[in-house]
């Protein structure tokens, strides 16, 4: 059985601005510069085919990059593996970086849908702040609910 493909699309979705890719080691941030290079230069390749050109342009290797910047392949696997570590916590597989992308994006500017509590949420799975989560406020909103029913 083959090994499954690295993907780098994930270094797209991190801004420079971002505090983690701030407080990248050296070596990190070079590896997030491979990843992002490889990661544009597979965008690049597959609009090309969705624009239906005749001429795609190249798919970049590693080697290929290696070559440009006068490194080895494993020194750019090393320096890309380092940026997955610091910036999740450790070299995690693809599907699992997606996931916390997306989580991480949901999260952004979610509070709990109380009204009237301005809590921000730590995730974006939950509904409710450890407060209006509980089993108590559950039963509060349900009564409240059953003598005010909605319209409709």
């Amino acid at each position: 059985m083959s090994k499954s493909r690295r993907r780098y699309g994930w270094s797209l979705a991190l801004k420079r601005s971002d505090p983690r890719v701030q407080r990248l080691s050296p070596t990190a941030r070079r590896g997030l510069a491979y990843a992002q290079a490889l990661a544009g230069a597979a965008r690049a390749r597959r609009e090309a085919l969705l624009a239906g050109e005749q001429l795609l342009p190249e798919p970049l290797s590693v080697a290929q990059l290696a070559a440009d910047e006068e490194t080895s392949a494993v020194a750019i696997n090393r320096a890309i593996k380092a940026a997955r570590v610091e910036l999740f916590g450790r070299d995690l597989s693809d599907s699992a970086i997606y996931y916390r992308l997306r989580t991480r994006r949901d999260a952004k500017g979610s509070f709990c849908a109380e009204p009237g509590c301005n809590q921000q949420l730590p995730t974006g799975r939950r509904r409710y702040c450890a407060r209006h989560g509980s089993g108590a406020a559950r039963v509060r909103r349900h009564r409240r609910n059953a003598r005010h029913p909605a319209a409709g």
